[in-house]
């Protein structure tokens, strides 16, 4: 056993050796190494911000449609209305309820199981409304399950071992290219001017 660790620490220093002796070695690891660090950097930021920005943006639109909604539902009749609402409620994928004084009005709802994850949360935007033939004021929720970042993460992490994979190869690809292609030349001009 000893034998053998002898031979593996000469083999140790042989290639300590050769990697100072190298300029090729040298310009492969350290564009490699830089190569493999800068993407898995970039792919971090892109994991860190994508998701979340996509959520402000997508709450944003959210905001802005139920504006549009509500704008709509001042100028129509309650059973225009209705039907309005029910409508936005299945293009945007959220819940509502109208009410006033005299009952409640359901339309869509959240499913108990969508909210059992642990990164959904429930957000609730309210607002009133009168409507064109009545003179009562109805309330209006709007109801949505804030889980877009969350699900886009783990979309992105699902494909990080491919990512690694393709980072790695293509890094390795460019620092051979980069040792080989570019510093070898040199190397030979240079020993051939020298020598």
């Amino acid at each position: 056993m000893l034998i053998i660790f002898r031979q593996l620490e000469g083999w140790d220093i042989k290639l300590r050796k050769k990697i100072k002796n190298s300029l090729s070695i040298k310009v492969f690891l350290w564009v490699f190494s830089a190569l493999t660090i800068c993407n898995m950097l970039i792919y971090g930021i892109v994991l860190t911000i994508l998701p979340r920005q996509y959520q402000v943006t997508s709450d944003k639109k959210l905001d802005a449609d139920i504006k549009i909604l509500v704008s709509k539902l001042h100028n129509i009749r309650y059973e225009n209305a209705v039907s309005e609402i029910y409508n936005f409620c299945i293009q945007n994928n959220v819940a509502a309820i109208l009410s006033d004084d005299k009952g409640t009005l359901r339309f869509g709802e959240i499913r108990m199981d969508e909210l059992t994850a642990a990164t959904a949360a429930t957000s609730s935007i309210a607002t009133t409304v009168i409507f064109s033939d009545s003179e009562t004021e109805y309330a209006l929720a709007v109801s949505f399950i804030s889980q877009t970042a969350d699900m886009i993460l783990s979309l992105m992490l699902s494909f990080l071992p491919a990512v690694l994979a393709i980072i790695i190869l293509l890094s390795f690809l460019s620092a051979f290219i980069c040792s080989k292609v570019i510093v070898n030349p040199i190397v030979k001009s240079v020993r051939f001017l020298s020598g």
